[in-house]
């Protein structure tokens, strides 16, 4: 998970130099939605995925 989160810290990060903001704001709310299911979910356990912004 901290492997993960660090690569999707640098992703955000070039992203950002590169001005692609929609890409950023996807990075993010994977990051936000990680942290808030404490990583990746059991196969069993139901959860929604984030929405899809377009």
């Amino acid at each position: 998970m901290t492997a993960l989160m660090a690569e999707l810290r640098s992703c955000l990060l070039l992203a950002d130099k590169m001005n692609l903001a929609m890409v950023g704001i996807h990075i993010e709310q994977a990051c936000d939605w990680l942290t808030a299911h404490n990583g990746l979910a059991p196969a069993s356990r139901d959860v929604t995925q984030p929405a899809y912004i377009g």
